[in-house]
């Protein structure tokens, strides 16, 4: 058995005692707009800037989002706000009123809306158990980025390998291989587990949870901080 998506893990076992799972929350929406202020042939990839300009407490300040601009045409564009991650699910109506917030404070106005869209995805939480005979991929295997919540790059490029793998270890001649052998379904999940999670992988995924841990302990003007920090930085150094 092969589970796949954040679902499925209900399928499986997990180690224990590691992290909670928190979550990145996005609402988005495909508009026709007057007054764009964006290059339609740029795409905005998570614009942090201060758009309320206001020294009083505000929800910018209480719940660190950012905003993605994706441009289809001039008029027509993408816009969506996301909460990067934190301990609990945002409302998606919250995320709602901070789009049409900032949107309107930047003197962008709807004429008309094509597409919305809410997006739920869980970062961190504990690796699989390897030594399971039940398999996964996708977020089920937690292969979604802790940091980002990225993982479309890193499921394309492991699949060839995993998939190879698997049908390896199941064709008959690979029990021949080792003769005398017992093979149980143990062992071959384990052998599928330790190609897609091997241990430079966990602790490569122990590091990307301390970014997490960071993420989730910085209010905006923190976030601004480190972004404004890290683009300073030669480029060597990224």
């Amino acid at each position: 058995t092969v589970a796949s998506g954040a679902a499925s893990g209900k399928l499986l076992q997990y180690e224990v005692g590691g992290p909670k799972v928190s979550v990145q929350t996005a609402y988005g929406v495909e508009v026709e707009v007057e007054n764009n202020p964006y290059d339609p042939n740029l795409m905005v990839f998570m614009d942090y800037r201060d758009y309320t300009k206001q020294k009083v407490s505000s929800l910018e300040a209480e719940y660190p989002t950012f905003l993605y601009a994706m441009p289809m045409s001039p008029t027509r564009f993408f816009f969506e706000e996301t909460c990067l991650a934190s301990k609990e699910a945002l409302p998606f109506d919250l995320l709602k009123k901070k789009l049409l917030s900032r949107l309107k404070t930047m003197g962008i106005r709807i004429i008309k809306t094509y597409e919305e869209e809410w997006s739920w995805i869980p970062v961190g939480g504990s690796l699989p158990n390897t030594e399971q005979k039940n398999l996964a991929f996708g977020a089920a295997a937690c292969m979604v980025h802790p940091a980002t919540g990225y993982s479309v790059v890193r499921s394309l490029s492991e699949a060839p390998k995993y998939a190879s793998v698997i049908a390896t270890i199941l064709k008959p001649a690979h029990y021949k291989a080792i003769p005398g052998r017992q093979i149980s379904n143990e062992n071959i999940s384990m052998q599928a587990w330790n190609t897609l999670w091997p241990q430079e992988r966990k602790r490569q995924r122990a590091f990307f949870l301390f970014g997490l841990a960071l993420i989730l302990q910085l209010d905006i003007e923190d976030i601004r901080t480190f972004f404004h920090t890290f683009f300073r930085l030669p480029t060597w150094m990224w």
